[in-house]
């Protein structure tokens, strides 16, 4: 740990077996005194509707490439 932030994404998998993405972010807290990291703040989000219109723009400029080849 160096005192920058860091931001990652991962998906987990719910009892009911739904998978949900988080963002998680933390930020360490550098004291100059002791020359070290003390604390880490943290936080996470649910991205998975963002997630979800990735996915469904992909597939949809997918199909796009396809269409446009049986035109060509």
């Amino acid at each position: 740990m160096r005192g920058e932030k860091d931001v990652s994404e991962f998906r987990i998998v719910t009892r009911s077996g739904e998978t949900r993405w988080l963002q998680d972010t933390g930020m360490p807290i550098w004291d100059e005194k002791q020359g070290r990291v003390t604390a880490i703040y943290g936080a996470a989000q649910d991205i998975t509707d963002r997630k979800r219109a990735e996915e469904m723009m992909r597939n949809q400029a997918e199909q796009l490439r396809l269409r446009n080849e049986e035109l060509d």
